[in-house]
């Protein structure tokens, strides 16, 4: 339900660093409810010594990657 109302958008690309954000924004416009425990509840790991990332596998664009993160910010109003 979640990913049909607030799907990942495909004019984003190259989006990491952002793109959770971009998804609670429109969650919580739709009407979901977003809650911050007081406490870790789960957690991931972050390191990726274990493999490699996709920055390291695709070739880089850093312009459509600013391109990117400049939508997201006019999303947030910033």
């Amino acid at each position: 339900a979640v990913l049909q109302q607030a799907p990942y958008r495909a004019d984003l690309p190259f989006l990491f660093f952002g793109e959770e954000i971009d998804v609670l924004v429109r969650m919580w416009t739709r009407g979901w409810d977003v809650f911050a425990p007081p406490s870790t509840v789960v957690y991931h790991l972050w390191s990726r010594q274990h493999r490699p990332t996709f920055s390291q596998e695709v070739p880089q664009k850093p312009e459509v990657k600013a391109a990117s993160q400049h939508k997201v910010l006019q999303l947030l109003g910033a």
